[in-house]
C-alpha cells in the first residue's frame, strides 16, 4: 500500500468530524500524520487536536516545543501540551517511566476534553522493530501480535494508527516531497537500546533480502492473531466445563491431552490476572499431576496462590489465613442446640421424634461429657470396633485440610461420634448389641 492511499485506508475508521487527540513529537512521523490528516476532503476530515510533551531529555526540546505551538497556531489546532519536568526523572527505566507519563497526559486531556480516539504515529518498521524484539526477548505467542491498529485504550477510549501499512521510507519520502518540516532526536542515531539495533543493523539487512519484508511481517501478525482469537475462545470453553463450586475439577483437568493441560492453565492464569511464564506453567501442571501429592500448595508469586484439594484446584491469595474460632458447646441431655447449619441433641429413647432426613447414633449408655468442639491430637473414629485416628479418616475421605481445621466435631474425649461438613456429614460406625437407649440426632437446616 502506497501512503498515497492513505484517504482510503483512513476511511475504515469512520471517524468523519469526530473529535481526535493526535500525538506529536515533531518527529518525521507525527508530522506527517498530521498533515495527512489536514490534508483529508473536509467531509471525511475529523476534528483535530493535538498532544504535545516536552520530556525534558534534550535541549533540543526547546525548539521543538515553539515550533509545534507556532504550527498549530498557524493551523488554528487546538494544543494540550505538559512538561515532565527532570526532577521527576527516574535513574533506570527513563523510556519506560516516560511512555508512561505520556500516556497519562494523553487519558487527561481525553477525560477533559470528552475525546474518544488518540492518534499515534505508529508505522510499519515500528511493527517490524516490535515483531523481531519480542522473538529476541522470547515471552508467550499472544505477545507477538504487536501494535494493533485500532486497540482500547482506556474507559471507552480507543487508539489508532492510521501509519501501521505503511514504511518509514514512504513516510520520509512523503515529508520530502510536501516538504514538511520536523525534528531528529538524536538518541534515534545511537545503537545503545535494543530497538535501534535492530532498527540500523538487522531491518535493513532483511528488507535487502526480501523488498517485502514489512509486508510479511503484518501477514504473519494477522494469522497469529485470528489463530489466537480462535484458540482463546476453545480454551474458554473448556474452562468454564472444569469450573467447579469451589475452582476446577482436577480429575477432568488431568484427562486433557498434554498441549490442552498447557493452554487451558495459561487462560486459567490469564483469568486471574497473573503473569504467564512457560517455566512456571509447567511445574504448576507437574504440581497438579502428582498422584504422591493429593493435596498442598504452589506458591506462584508475593500475592497469589494455587491450592490443590484431592480433586479440585483454584487460585488464592497467598496471605489467605483459616480463621478457627473457639467451639466448645456441651451437649445436655435432651435438649437441641443450633451450630450454622445444624442442630443437634442427644436424648434418651421416646425422648425425640426422628425423620427421615435425621441422621442418627444409637447408644446404649450417655457419654460422660459430649460437647461439640474442634479438632485435637489423638482424635479418632470408631469403625465398627476399630480405632482410626482422625487425621487418617479425613485422608481417606479426602478432605482438604483447609476444611479439617474448621469442621464441628462431636466429641465424648477424644472419640468422635461425627464430624458435620455442611456438604457430607462423618460419622462412627458401633457395632451396639446392647439394647439402645439414647440417641444423637443431627438435623440439617437453613437458618432463616
Amino acid at each position: 500500500m502506497k501512503i498515497d492511499n492513505f484517504n482510503n485506508h483512513f476511511r475504515k475508521f469512520n471517524l468523519e468530524q469526530k473529535k481526535v487527540l493526535v500525538a506529536v513529537s515533531t518527529g518525521v512521523d507525527s508530522m506527517s500524520l498530521l498533515k495527512l490528516l489536514m490534508d483529508l476532503p473536509v467531509k471525511s476530515r475529523p476534528k483535530i487536536e493535538v498532544a504535545y510533551v516536552d520530556h525534558k531529555l534534550r535541549k533540543q526540546s526547546i525548539v521543538e516545543t515553539e515550533f509545534i505551538q507556532k504550527f498549530c497556531k498557524k493551523n488554528n489546532l487546538k494544543l494540550h501540551q505538559t512538561v515532565w519536568q527532570k526532577k521527576f526523572h527516574p535513574k533506570l527505566g527513563i523510556e519506560e517511566q516516560a511512555r508512561n507519563f505520556r500516556y497519562s497526559f494523553f487519558e487527561k486531556v481525553m477525560d477533559e476534553n470528552n475525546i474518544k480516539y488518540l492518534m499515534t504515529a505508529h508505522h510499519a518498521d515500528d511493527q517490524a522493530e516490535t515483531f523481531l524484539m519480542k522473538l529476541v526477548r522470547g515471552g508467550q505467542l499472544q505477545q507477538l501480535v504487536g501494535i494493533e491498529s485500532l486497540r482500547d485504550f482506556a474507559d471507552n477510549k480507543y487508539i489508532i494508527r492510521p501509519l501501521l501499512p505503511f514504511s518509514k521510507l514512504e513516510i520520509l519520502n512523503f515529508a520530502q516531497r510536501n516538504q514538511i518540516k520536523y525534528f531528529e532526536d538524536e538518541t534515534n542515531a545511537m545503537d545503545d537500546a535494543l530497538r535501534n539495533r535492530i532498527r540500523h543493523q538487522i531491518i535493513p539487512l532483511l528488507k535487502k533480502e526480501n523488498p517485502k519484508f514489512l509486508e510479511h511481517i503484518q501477514e504473519y501478525e494477522s494469522q497469529i492473531k485470528i489463530a489466537l482469537s480462535c484458540q482463546e475462545l476453545e480454551q474458554q470453553r473448556i474452562v468454564e466445563k472444569l469450573r467447579d463450586s469451589d475452582g476446577y475439577n482436577l480429575e477432568l483437568f488431568s484427562q486433557l491431552n498434554a498441549n490442552q493441560q498447557e493452554l487451558v492453565m495459561k487462560q486459567i492464569l490469564k483469568l486471574t490476572d497473573i503473569p504467564i511464564n512457560q517455566h512456571q506453567v509447567t511445574e504448576i501442571i507437574q504440581f497438579l499431576l502428582n498422584l504422591n501429592k493429593p493435596q498442598g500448595i504452589y506458591q506462584i508469586n508475593q500475592e497469589k496462590q494455587l491450592r490443590k484439594e484431592y480433586q479440585t484446584f483454584k487460585i488464592e491469595c497467598k496471605n489467605k489465613k483459616t480463621i478457627k474460632k473457639e467451639l466448645a458447646i456441651l451437649l445436655s441431655l435432651n435438649q437441641w442446640i443450633k451450630y450454622e447449619d445444624f442442630k443437634i441433641g442427644i436424648f434418651s429413647k421416646d425422648k425425640v421424634v426422628i425423620e427421615k432426613t435425621d441422621k442418627t447414633i444409637g447408644l446404649s449408655n450417655c457419654p460422660s461429657k459430649l460437647v461439640l468442639r474442634f479438632r485435637k491430637p489423638k482424635d479418632y473414629f470408631e469403625i465398627n470396633g476399630m480405632h482410626k485416628k482422625l487425621r487418617r479418616y479425613f485422608i481417606d475421605n479426602k478432605i482438604p485440610s483447609e476444611d479439617r481445621q474448621t469442621m464441628p466435631l462431636i466429641a465424648d474425649g477424644n472419640l468422635i461420634y461425627a464430624a458435620l461438613n455442611p456438604q457430607q456429614l462423618y460419622l462412627s460406625h458401633f457395632s451396639e448389641n446392647a439394647t439402645i437407649r439414647y440417641t444423637i440426632v443431627i438435623k440439617k437446616y437453613r437458618k432463616r
